[in-house]
């Protein structure tokens, strides 16, 4: 009977050992458990919150994109319109029309201005800020070149100037394209 109280006793001592052995498993599991869904609620809060902040910022961006394409057309249109008044031949265009004609692009580059500035950053505002700036003064001089004059004729000088605003709008449409290009390189980032 010796034998079977050791074996008993030794069986028993086995079981206790693999129980000790099981629970401290169970509460080592259930720790690195509680650990690891910390660290997935954790992870899935940055995810979260990266999302939200990429749709913030992608959105700005797209914002962003077609505000300055915005400023590109109305600076394009008001060029245009340059281009027409420089080419009028005599009494082909009356000074009341190109006048009107003129404050109306202007109208709208302040429109424009006014209305698709909302996200540009500082570089593009100051763009836009100069070019709806150089419309002004252009009209102005518009004004002067036909003052007492029925048809509108531009002598060299006045020519002249019409480029060199047209090659300044230009050079900021161009400069507002590079930027278009810079958010379209930051997107793809």
């Amino acid at each position: 009977m010796e034998t079977t109280i050791i074996i008993a006793v030794i069986t028993s001592t086995a079981s206790i050992i693999m129980a000790i052995i099981s629970l401290i498993n169970n509460r080592l599991n259930r720790k690195n458990a509680i650990i690891t869904n910390q660290a997935l609620e954790s992870l899935k809060y940055d995810i979260e919150r990266k999302r939200i902040r990429f749709d913030i910022l992608d959105e700005n961006f797209k914002n962003n994109f077609q505000e300055l394409g915005h400023h590109i057309s109305h600076i394009q249109i008001f060029k245009d319109y340059l281009i027409f008044i420089e080419n009028s031949t005599e009494e082909s265009l009356d000074s009341e029309t190109a006048l009107a004609g003129i404050k109306k692009r202007k109208d709208e580059m302040f429109d424009c201005f006014e209305k698709m500035s909302l996200n540009l950053d500082k570089e593009g505002l100051e763009i836009a800020h100069s070019a709806k700036n150089l419309t002004f003064q252009a009209e102005l001089k518009i004004i002067q070149f036909s003052k007492g004059k029925q048809f509108i004729q531009l002598n060299d000088l006045e020519k002249d100037y019409i480029n060199n605003v047209k090659n300044k709008l230009n050079e900021y449409q161009i400069l507002l394209r590079d930027l278009r290009l810079n958010i379209l390189a930051n997107i793809s980032k």
